[in-house]
């Protein structure tokens, strides 16, 4: 049975922090069981997102269309939106994930947003966070760029 990662799309979406996961899952030479594993993408709509890196990328299936049960793990990678409303639907969607004990990797500010371990609203996971050791996760900053005009 191939069990699915998903990995999550958004406006500003750090191309580089997911490149090596996504190659691994998807290729069956790394699996333990080779097959077992595949990646597919969820958005908050089917519409195109743009990366940071400028590609545009449709995704797969929709935030509402996805249940925990149905996934192997949730990808959060790093991006702009991480302190906006935009981001919201992703965050509400991992906390039903870390709720139904699915795994979620979230990666660099994509993390902030995020429960801290021993939250009352779901199970303690240990998690690292950006800048973690010298400010707190709502003063951390992203790691993807920003433009300087």
């Amino acid at each position: 049975m191939t069990r699915t990662v998903h990995l999550a799309l958004y406006s500003t979406l750090a191309d580089w922090e997911y490149g090596y996961a996504v190659a691994g899952i998807n290729n069956p030479e790394f699996q333990k069981n080779p097959g077992s594993l595949a990646v597919a993408t969820v958005g908050a709509t089917r519409d195109p997102i743009t990366t940071r890196g400028g590609l545009r990328i449709t995704p797969d299936l929709t935030l509402d269309e996805l249940r925990p049960h149905d996934s192997a793990m949730l990808i959060l990678p790093g991006n702009d939106i991480w302190n906006t409303d935009a981001y919201t639907p992703f965050t509400d969607k991992a906390r039903d994930f870390l709720e139904a004990a699915v795994p979620v990797a979230a990666i660099c500010g994509a993390t902030a947003p995020l429960p801290p371990p021993g939250s009352s609203t779901i199970a303690p996971i240990p998690v690292t966070r950006p800048n973690s050791s010298t400010k707190s996760a709502t003063q951390a900053a992203p790691c993807t760029a920003t433009s300087r005009q």
